[in-house]
């Protein structure tokens, strides 16, 4: 069975993952907190999520890479290990099949790719893309140890609230 993963915030209120927009409401102090991750690229917050008619910040950002598959090919690049990383084991069947859309391509400056979610696809948005490791490599040549984390990894985005309660923690 194929799963999705999000990172657990370091912040964490509650038992629901929210999309920013939200947390807004709800929770003002951690939007602040998680809002901050978007400095300098505010412009994403006012993009529009394709079928899914809301914004950027309507969505949760999930990812079939297993977090182990991830960790290591991300510290295999050189990158330093602060922590240790944590995620939620998400089924993506409990969830509502008319909420997801994939974010297939995000290049900088370039327009984003899209596809239709379907469980079956999943497999194929599970390993990390050549060129993830390209872009980490030329990060890492120019002395920045704080790339984006997903860059060109598909995104499996869903619209609205997420239960984490009783829901596997991975940490790696």
């Amino acid at each position: 069975m194929s799963y999705l993963y999000h990172r657990v915030p370091p912040t964490m209120v509650g038992t629901k993952l929210y999309p920013l927009n939200t947390l807004k409401t709800l929770h003002p102090e951690a939007f602040e907190t998680h809002v901050q991750k978007y400095a300098g690229r505010e412009r994403l917050m006012r993009e529009l999520i394709p079928r899914l008619g809301c914004l950027w910040n309507d969505v949760l950002f999930t990812s079939a890479v297993p977090p182990q598959e991830f960790c290591k090919a991300y510290y295999g690049a050189g990158f330093p290990r602060l922590r240790p990383m944590r995620f939620f084991r998400i089924d993506p069947q409990a969830l509502d099949d008319r909420n997801f859309m994939v974010l297939t391509r995000m290049r900088v400056n370039e327009p984003r790719g899209y596809a239709l979610y379907r469980h079956a696809d999943l497999p194929s948005y599970a390993s990390i893309p050549r060129e993830t490791y390209v872009y980490w490599e030329s990060e890492k040549a120019s002395g920045n140890n704080r790339p984006f984390l997903w860059m060109h990894i598909p995104h499996i985005l869903y619209k609205g609230p997420i239960d984490v309660s009783g829901l596997e923690i991975i940490e790696v």
